[in-house]
């Protein structure tokens, strides 16, 4: 038995004081509202509501049960809020290691528009030509020019460049 789902149709089931209206408003059928609400009851070994074919009434046990219920239920859907919300909008510390010529000539000109985009991110940018350890050094991504060495990374082309070898004409 799924407790979330169970403690919502309890809810449900309490605030509209009808199993029906219970499955329209959660959009299941009212037969699994029923069966659900038996499966909790015989899980906590209590009756929850009593019923008759005109009335449903919480029991002592029940109200106790919905009021917690409706408590962690909010807390729930604000946790979840919360992590959607930050997952949408990027926000901390973002590490990032690039080869110093592709740093200076593409990715410069473009961090203050970024950083304008988004101003919960703090970026913090090391140079180099140097192969950093992701995962030992904390790094978030780093730039890369060439094929990878380590199969283990993940790899994404975000920039192709031409290369042209030249020598002087005597």
């Amino acid at each position: 038995m799924d407790m979330v789902e169970a403690m919502r149709v309890a809810v449900a089931v309490a605030r509209y004081k009808s199993f029906s209206a219970a499955s329209k408003d959660l959009r299941i059928s009212a037969p699994s509202v029923s069966r659900i609400v038996a499966e909790l009851e015989a899980d906590l070994g209590v009756r929850l509501f009593n019923r008759t074919t005109r009335q449903l009434k919480l029991t002592e046990a029940g109200t106790e049960f919905v009021q917690k219920s409706s408590g962690l239920l909010e807390e729930l859907d604000l946790m979840r809020s919360a992590v959607r919300d930050r997952h949408e909008t990027p926000g901390g510390r973002l590490r990032v290691s690039c080869v110093t010529a592709f740093g200076n000539e593409c990715l410069a000109p473009v961090l203050p528009e970024f950083k304008r985009r988004y101003p919960q991110l703090d970026i913090s940018m090391e140079l180099g030509n140097r192969l950093v350890d992701l995962i030992g050094e904390h790094f978030d991504v780093a730039v890369r020019v060439g094929p990878l060495s380590d199969s283990s990374l993940i790899g994404q082309r975000i920039f192709t460049q031409r290369v042209r070898r030249v020598a002087p004409v005597l």
